[in-house]
């Protein structure tokens, strides 16, 4: 699927193997091996944040669509800010908690370049659900209105 002359930046080649010759001439220290207590806890925090983060938002997302009068424009971004924490979830945090138990990447090189452009959209999508809230939530504190033109 990937030829050899696979590049991350224009010019740039992609290391698709270790060469253990070219380690031998460094002057770092060799990888010490990752303590398997180490790797417990890591993998049972991660578990339990994102049981925290699923649940919680999913949560969050139900009451406001049970509740018909809860159906504002700031709840709706705040849906719309628990919809991508929910994403930011599924798609990135098992990719770190993998990079954070093993010494090199351990997915390959298409999913080093997916989950790359995966994670810049989902925090991206955060990033402005945040603000957009941040700016109703002052344009009621500003002006005192509600303004409901999302409904």
């Amino acid at each position: 699927m990937w030829s050899n002359n696979c590049t991350s930046v224009i010019g740039h080649p992609v290391i698709s193997h270790v060469d253990i010759d070219f380690l031998a001439h460094t002057d770092a220290a060799p990888l010490k091996p990752i303590p398997f207590l180490e790797i417990f806890f890591k993998i049972f925090f991660y578990f339990l944040a994102f049981l925290v983060d699923i649940i919680g938002n999913s949560i969050v997302i139900f009451i406001i669509y049970a509740n018909k009068r809860m159906r504002t424009s700031a709840n709706i971004l705040i849906v719309n800010l628990a919809i991508s924490d929910i994403l930011v979830g599924c798609c990135c945090m098992w990719v770190h908690l993998g990079n954070q138990i093993t010494q090199n990447w351990p997915f390959g090189a298409f999913l080093c370049k997916f989950e790359t452009f995966v994670q810049g959209t989902f925090f991206l999508s955060l990033f402005l659900n945040f603000h957009m809230f941040s700016i109703r939530c002052l344009q009621l504190l500003t002006w005192g209105e509600t303004i409901n033109y999302l409904l």
